[in-house]
């Protein structure tokens, strides 16, 4: 997703650029929400690769896999979906933690 983000604010600033100047006050505004977008994209890379770092050290200090539970997996990423919006339901939740 990161990439793929910051794709589209690339492209739409390199648009803006063309259509309104380097000058126009759209285009500074395009450009600083351009520079958050990519931070933040960098940023999630550079974390991702820290815990996956972290990860197989436990991997190879335990030397045992733990089986693959996709129903877990699905569910917390359910909650914290609802939870950034703000509407989660009792619903959610109680799925979530079953």
């Amino acid at each position: 997703m990161p990439s793929s983000h910051s794709a589209f604010v690339s492209s739409l600033t390199t648009c803006i650029f063309f259509k309104y100047g380097v000058k126009s006050p759209v285009f500074a505004m395009c450009l600083a929400f351009s520079l958050i977008i990519l931070y933040d994209a960098r940023m999630v890379r550079y974390e991702s690769g820290k815990q996956a770092i972290v990860l197989n050290e436990i991997i190879k200090r335990d030397g045992k896999k733990e089986p693959f539970d996709s129903q877990k997996i699905m569910d917390a990423v359910l909650k914290a979906f609802l939870a950034v919006d703000g509407t989660i339901t009792e619903y959610a939740e109680i799925k979530a933690y079953n």
